[in-house]
């Protein structure tokens, strides 16, 4: 099985606006770290970053179907939510691919982000641990979601959300078991 983790297509004038040429794009070590710790439990796992690749939306469903993925992780934060919804729209309608979300945005808001139809799943808080139980629930769609902490769902048309799972952030490396990151994962080709 294999999960591909997708960065947003978004460029730097919708991020910075005035001031594009002074912002900059960073690697996104988050998605890295939950590739690497997926794939240290026996998972396939690859990152799309198409913010840094500057990919349109058919780029990067291109490089979906290149991966042969069969999950497919999405992070956003607040400013690139409309994009992450199209991108989400758009794979469900061509691919029918099952979709999780995850990062600040959905953390913050869960409720407000489930309420658009294009995600399974949400991941709250810190992504790790949920999203490779989800992984592991997974044949051909989620199941057992009542029993997975840090995610949020749809269940007979309410949102439940499950209670994020708390790591301090002292202890990080130590609760989680981080593996090095796979930084051969970033591919800027």
């Amino acid at each position: 099985m294999k999960l591909t983790l997708i960065k947003p297509p978004i460029g730097s004038e919708a991020l910075y606006g005035k001031v594009k040429n002074f912002g900059n794009f960073q690697q996104p070590l988050g998605l890295a770290y939950i590739a690497s710790y997926v794939r240290a439990e026996g998972f396939d796992a690859s990152i799309i970053d198409a913010q840094i690749l500057n990919l349109k939306i058919d780029e990067v469903l291109e490089r979906i179907r290149n991966e042969e993925s069969d999950v497919i992780g999405l992070t956003s934060n607040t400013i690139d939510f409309s994009t992450i919804c199209e991108l989400a729209e758009i794979i469900k309608k061509e691919l029918d691919l099952p979709i999780l979300i995850g990062g600040p945005r959905i953390s913050a808001l869960p409720k407000d982000v489930m309420k658009h139809k294009c995600f399974d799943v949400g991941v709250i808080g810190e992504g790790e641990i949920p999203t490779l139980n989800l992984l592991k629930n997974f044949n051909g769609n989620f199941s057992n979601l009542d029993k997975i902490d840090g995610i949020v769902y749809m269940k007979k048309n309410n949102i439940l959300v499950k209670k994020a799972i708390l790591v301090l952030i002292d202890n990080i490396l130590t609760q989680l078991r981080l593996p090095y990151i796979y930084y051969y994962l970033f591919r800027y080709r």
